[in-house]
């Protein structure tokens, strides 16, 4: 199975403070991967070092086999554009623009092709079409998440990086996401999941924690 990301004993200092201690985290092609811990265990910052937002102190980051800290920024980002999208606990939806608008926005950052058929898709598949021409005020919290989720699959990244995803959503809302996220790694996309609800591991084929900066299997 190909592997699609692999942390290399991964270090992160912010001055004095060792965040994270030796990480080593391998994800193949269709993993679905959570990571709890504590707040302010350095779980958001792992992610942002899986995804090349951040460089670590120390060790290597891999994307599809190729190493991505030691490139310069700007290659970096053209590397990892389209083969990694992001999913936050706030979904940081323009509020002046309809969903359909907030996905096209998007879509063209990304230049993605075929951009009209691929958000008409994404509208089917997250229930979204009657919302299409919404604002986000007129939304749920849980429509607004979904659109939040859109957005990753404009992109048609194969590695999508959650973090938090339904922290500020209830648990039947919570449910209806990790529902479709387990839909769309069925269908082949990988996911690394921040989460603090243990109601939702059922949904993993790989749990970890993190505490102390330390990673390690989950043994609840």
């Amino acid at each position: 199975m190909e592997e699609i990301l692999s942390l290399k004993g991964v270090k992160k200092r912010f001055g004095t403070v060792e965040v994270l201690r030796e990480i080593n985290l391998s994800l193949k092609r269709g993993d679905f991967v959570a990571i709890l811990g504590p707040s302010g265990s350095g779980k958001s910052t792992l992610l942002h070092i899986a995804g090349g937002l951040e460089l670590p102190t120390e060790g290597g980051v891999y994307l599809f086999g190729r190493r991505i800290d030691n490139l310069p920024e700007g290659e970096r980002d053209r590397f990892r554009r389209g083969k990694v999208a992001y999913i936050f606990q706030f979904h940081y939806l323009l509020e002046d623009f309809t969903v359909y608008e907030n996905l096209e926005l998007f879509g063209k950052l990304l230049k993605v092709k075929n951009l009209k058929r691929k958000i008409e898709e994404v509208l089917r598949l997250l229930k979204l079409e009657h919302r299409r021409d919404f604002k986000p005020q007129k939304l749920s919290g849980g429509e607004r998440q979904r659109v939040a989720i859109g957005r990753a699959l404009v992109s048609g990244a194969p590695l999508i990086l959650a973090d938090e995803p339904t922290g500020n959503l209830d648990p039947k809302q919570s449910e209806e996401i990790f529902t479709l996220f387990k839909e769309l790694n069925e269908r082949g996309t990988t996911f690394l999941v921040v989460t603090h609800n243990l109601n939702l591991l059922r949904f993993f084929n790989k749990v970890y924690t993190l505490e102390g900066g330390v990673l390690k299997p989950f043994e609840g």
